[in-house]
């Protein structure tokens, strides 16, 4: 199956005090995004409904990718379009970022999904994934996003995938959705396949 960026949707996530993030990150695509902006609730931003809010405006897409606004985009994420390609009918998605260990050679491998930063879905189960995800949130749940969508996954069936190496890789910053300061997120196999990329 021939894909074509033609196919992607495209929506950046953001809140309001980094909507700037996603407009630099909307220069590096090879097309057009929706910046989907979070709705504040009481001084706080809420990044489920948006996320929700993002998927639901590419209903209609054959492919929908899903950015959070702090991906750095390596060269990688322009060949999307054969990733996609390898996915096969039972593949929910293709998990474009992973904080992995270690540079294996370029393909997609199985994964099981633990964040939401940059995610490829099949838009042929975009609407099932998001009603899952309003009657998951319904419940008030400690969990975020990637493992919402991992329930998700379990539930219908579904497998995730990866690329290798990641084809994007998560800036470190200030949180959004936690206070206290976090281990870096970086994928060791984006930093390898880029840098040598460089050398």
């Amino acid at each position: 199956m021939e894909v074509t960026w033609n196919q992607i949707g495209v929506a950046i996530v953001t809140c309001p005090k980094r909507a700037g993030m996603a407009e630099q990150l909307q220069t590096k695509l090879p097309v057009q995004a929706k910046i989907s902006v979070d709705i504040e609730r009481n001084g706080r931003c809420v990044g489920r409904d948006n996320y929700i809010a993002a998927m639901q405006s590419l209903v209609g897409c054959r492919w929908a990718l899903v950015l959070e606004d702090d991906v750095e985009v390596g060269p990688e994420l322009i060949n999307l379009p054969e990733y996609l390609a390898e996915l096969g009918p039972k593949d929910g998605g293709l998990w474009l970022y992973v904080t992995d260990k270690t540079l294996k050679p370029r393909g997609i491998l199985p994964y099981s999904p633990m964040s939401s930063v940059a995610v490829a879905y099949d838009g042929r189960k975009l609407l099932a994934i998001i009603e899952f995800l309003k009657t998951w949130w319904a419940v008030p749940r400690p969990y975020g996003t990637g493992f919402a969508i991992a329930n998700y996954l379990r539930h219908a069936g579904l497998t995730a995938r990866r690329t290798m190496p990641s084809v994007v890789d998560h800036l470190d910053g200030e949180s959004v959705i936690a206070s206290r300061k976090k281990p870096k997120r970086r994928s060791v196999s984006f930093e390898r396949a880029y840098r040598s990329k460089n050398d």
